[in-house]
Parts: C-alpha cells; structure tokens; sequence
C-alpha cells in the first residue's frame, strides 16, 4: 500500500472522497441527503454520522489501510460505513450477499478485513464460520428487523449512538491512497479483487457536470445492489450535485415504481433488462412518472423499440448509455439527442480518458475496424489485489486491457462489440453476440434474449438464442428463426432456440451467460 510521507507529501494530494461530505455538511447543511424507508439525513447529519462511526473505528484500532468488509442488503448504513472508511483511510470490500459460504471464505481469506458489518439475516451463517474467520478481530451487527441475540458482537446504533466524538477525524489520506475493494467474477473461477483509489472515484466525479445532465437537487433512486460499483457510484455522484439518493432495500420491480412515483425521482439507473421487465408490472400505467427527467442504460445492447417505448410513457424524458467497467469506473457516454441520433454508439471519451481500439498484435487499429477497447485514465484501477500476475497482463504500459471488442468511428464514437469471452466463433465467422441480440429485440414476441455459442461437432461454436418471450406472445423456434434470416447473415443465424420462463440474472439485472453455456453445453454435442 505504500507508506506515508506526511508534510513531505503535495498537500493538494489530500482530496480523498470523504471531503466530498465535509464539505456539502458545510455549505448545504439542512438539504436533505439520503433517504431510506422513513429515515432522512441532511448533509450535516450525514456526515457527523459517518464521522461518529469513522472515529469509533479508530478506537476499536482500526488503521489506515486495513479492509472492512460488509455483508448487507441495501440500507442507510452502507453509505455511512464507505464514507467512514474513506475519511480514514480503510478500504470496503463489499459482499455480494448472494455468495455461499465458500464464497465469502474466500473473500475473507483473500482480503482478511479487520471489521466485519453483517446485516441481521446474515448473522446466523456468519456465526457458523467465525471459527474460521482468522483476521477478523471485531464484528457489527446491522439490525434491519430482525432482533438477534450475539455475544461478542458489537450493534451498529449503538456504535454511532455511543460515540461523542463527531469532528472530522485526523488522518492523512491522499489521492491515491485505496478507497475501495470490489470484488468482480469473470471468466476466471475465483472473483477478482479490483482496487480503486480516490483519484479514480473523484475523476468520475469530475465528469457529472461535463458529460451528464445531472442537476442541482436531483433525487435519484438505487435499487441496485450496493455491492456493486454501479450501486456505490450514486452515493457520491448525487452529492456532487446536492441531490438526495433514496435507497431501495432490495431490487423489486413494483417497489421501483412506487418510491419513484413517491418521491418523484428524476434518475434511475439500470441495465436493459429493468427497463424491458418494468414493463410488464401488473397495472404498470397506474404509476405517474413524469418526474424522470434521465434514464441510464447499462449491460447491453438497447433496443430501440424500447427507447420509443419509454418515450411515449414519458417523453420530456432523456436517455444515457456509456461505457465503463469496475476496472476503469465510467470512461464514455452519450446523452439525450445525441444518444437517440446515435443508438448504436456508447459515446466519446469523458474527461481525463483516452480511448483506442487494439488489434491482435497490440497495434492501434484504424477507425472502423473491430479490436480490444483499451483505455488510459485517471479512473483507472490501481491494480487486482494480491494479484500481480494478472494486473500486469491487464495494466501494459498505462494501457488497461478491457477485454471487450469495439470500434471507433471517424467522429470518436465508440461502438461496443461484445466481451471478448462472449464473441461466438463458428464455423470460421465471429458473431458478436450483442449485435444478434438487439435485432431480436426488434421482434415483438421477444421479451429478453441472451445470445451465446454452444459446442458444436461441425462448427466449433453454434449461435444459440436463449428467449423469453412476451406474456401471450405465443413465440414458435422455427417461425423466429425465419423471421432472422431475413435480418441477418446465414452464419449468424440461431441454430437452436431455447425458450424459458426468465433468464439467470445477478442482483443488478446483468443476464449469467456463464450459467447458460453450462447448463446447455451438451445441446448440439449428445445428439450428434
């Protein structure tokens, strides 16, 4: 992690991302800043409760540059727990709470936090493998419900409550110290442990008001997970702008569409697939939402169908797409009229981020032609924790490697392909799975599709349509595949369709291709 220096230091160096708090605590004190269920805080409540639980940390003998780890659903306290340990130099590592215990062993093997939150649903599982757990030298309990009894625990209220002290707490913390853990699952069979400094996340924040149309007491609405970076981001994005964040506890589709009616919400941000099923909510036109003034679109290719389907629900409404990953936080996005005249496009480069294609030899590749989007920029990942091999297989020469296919037109528009792991290679051909999956989109009877490629005798890889259709669509596989191959290339035309009442997501709504290729990786080879 690198030692201090102190006074040696540039002391413009020590902007870390819990000042962000610091000072909207002290220029717009009584706006309201965060909302869960009934609870509100203002910025000044906020922050001296975040200082609280900063400065009880430090008496428990926490230090600079130790990890916490949470395992939590959605709440009030998971903001306050980030900012606390950014105001001390401690790094979160979130837990996806879907994890088994194998998984959160491994996490805690390979990150080995000092402090352990755990909401009270989880405390009972926790407490089965604390035998195990060797670093953790203090566990905190977050009561949302339930009222558990443990010995040896200590209660999150209680901590803050019992804590006088809410003065902003003495440590040195730079730009580049770390200021975040997140853990994301790829190909590979364990998660990797993704390290973000606070020049990363205050890069980002340098962008809101360049390249989005975020506005000055914008309430925006997170459902998504907290355990994932595009969960966290709000919680610093809507400061930026003295806005109020209203958290959802868990991602469920009607409670979406109540809290925004609600609290008339002007930005929501989701994948595709949020948007596709909000749709189809029991008695969906019943919810007012002539609030939403921006909608952000992730995870894959967007139909334009759908964009025109939102716009007749509400048409003062602008969309966003862009690019970014957790390695490399947000680096592009499009906006609006721009966006609706360029639906293919996921923008140009944001502030600070420069943006090339990459062919197979390393080379930049001319405008148009397909490669590895890789990025230079300040929000790039300091690196995979206790993985030195694969940062430096992944971070050339400031060059971070995506591993995601694009291409760049003669205007900088940068047009995502697909992941590199999800190309299908048959028959000699590449077929970009997401260019595949947004023509079905267009069919009326497709509700969501995940296009991936199967092992296959004669082709290698066979294009294979994973569908769920429209309620009633009544959807036939020999009729779809008809109606494809009037739209696209024989060789990317499905060679199987599978049809199934909902696809295998993750808590953020990002479609498991993963699970999909291994439930049906014997499709075309057992009956060959």
């Amino acid at each position: 992690m690198g030692t201090d220096k102190g006074l040696e230091r540039n002391l413009c160096r020590r902007t870390n991302v819990g000042n962000l708090f610091t000072y909207k605590a002290n220029i717009v004190p009584d706006k309201p800043a965060l909302k869960f269920r009934e609870k509100t805080y203002t910025y000044l409540e906020l922050n001296q409760s975040a200082n609280k639980l900063a400065n009880a940390l430090l008496k428990t003998g926490i230090e600079k540059g130790d990890r916490i780890t949470i395992l939590s659903h959605n709440c009030d306290n998971y903001p306050v727990i980030w900012i606390a340990c950014m105001k001390i130099g401690a790094i979160l590592a979130p837990i996806n709470w879907n994890y088994k215990s194998d998984e959160i062993m491994y996490l805690m093997n390979h990150c080995e936090p000092t402090i352990f939150f755990v909401e009270d649903e989880f405390i009972d599982n926790i407490e089965e493998l604390k035998g195990e757990i060797k670093s953790v030298k203090t566990y905190v309990k977050i009561q949302l419900g339930q009222n558990i009894n443990t010995n040896g625990w200590l209660d999150y209220n209680e901590l803050i409550s019992g804590e006088k002290d809410s003065t902003e707490p003495e440590v040195l913390v730079y730009d580049d110290d770390p200021a975040l853990l997140m853990y994301t699952s790829g190909t590979e069979s364990a998660p990797k442990g993704v390290l973000k400094s606070h020049l990363d996340i205050m890069s980002s924040l340098m962008t809101v008001p360049i390249n989005t149309l975020y506005q000055e007491n914008d309430v925006q609405l997170v459902a998504l997970p907290l355990f994932h970076y595009a969960g966290l981001w709000p919680i610093v994005s809507t400061a930026a702008v003295e806005g109020l964040l209203v958290i959802i506890h868990m991602p469920e589709l009607e409670e979406i569409l109540k809290i925004t009616q609600k609290e008339k919400v002007n930005i929501w941000v989701w994948p595709v697939t949020i948007y596709v099923n909000l749709l189809q909510v029991p008695d969906f036109e019943k919810y007012d939402l002539k609030s939403l003034r921006m909608c952000n679109i992730f995870g894959s290719a967007v139909p334009p169908e759908l964009i025109k389907k939102w716009k007749e629900i509400n048409p003062g409404v602008l969309f966003q797409n862009g690019y970014g990953l957790t390695e490399s936080s947000h680096i592009c996005c499009i906006t609006g009229d721009e966006y609706e005249a360029n639906l293919n496009s996921v923008g140009k480069a944001k502030w600070g981020a420069v943006i090339k294609i990459f062919d197979k030899e390393g080379k930049e590749a001319p405008r148009g032609k397909v490669g590895e989007i890789v990025v230079r920029s300040p929000t790039n990942m300091l690196g995979y924790y206790r993985d030195e091999e694969k940062t430096a297989q992944t971070m050339k020469s400031g060059w971070l490697h995506t591993s995601d296919l694009g291409y760049m037109d003669e205007d900088g528009y940068l047009y995502f392909s697909d992941r590199i792991k999800d190309m299908v290679k048959t028959g000699g051909e590449n077929v970009a799975s997401a260019e595949v999956e947004k023509i079905l989109y267009e069919n009326s009877k497709v509700l969501e599709v995940a296009i991936i490629g199967l092992p296959h005798n004669i082709w290698v890889e066979a294009v294979t349509a994973v569908i769920v259709p429209v309620p009633g669509g009544d959807l036939k596989e020999d009729e779809l595949m008809s109606w494809c191959k009037e739209r696209m290339a024989g060789f990317k035309v499905p060679k199987k369709v599978i049809i199934l009442d909902d696809l295998p997501k993750n808590p953020s709504g990002k479609i498991l291709k993963k699970e999909l290729r291994e439930i049906y990786k014997d499709v075309f080879t057992s009956s060959s």
